[in-house]
């Protein structure tokens, strides 16, 4: 069961389901990046459940261009 899942800053939202999954079922967790400019980022979520492991931190990047520059 995934206890919580953190951000390392407000411009990277989450959302997952809040229920337990049984085994042999899968899940999701929906990452957005709010980009307010443009530019390389890079992000760390970190994933917090009940398994001996916790947390699971996953990683994203990319390059933000907005089309009028």
């Amino acid at each position: 069961m995934i206890d919580n899942v953190r951000t390392t800053c407000g411009c990277t939202i989450v959302d997952w389901a809040k229920k337990p999954i049984k085994p042999g079922e899968f899940g999701m967790i929906d990452i957005k990046y709010d980009a307010i400019s443009s530019g390389s980022f890079y992000k760390e979520i970190g994933i917090y459940y009940n398994g001996t492991d916790s947390p699971v931190i996953l990683r994203i990047k990319g390059k933000v261009v907005f089309p009028y520059e």
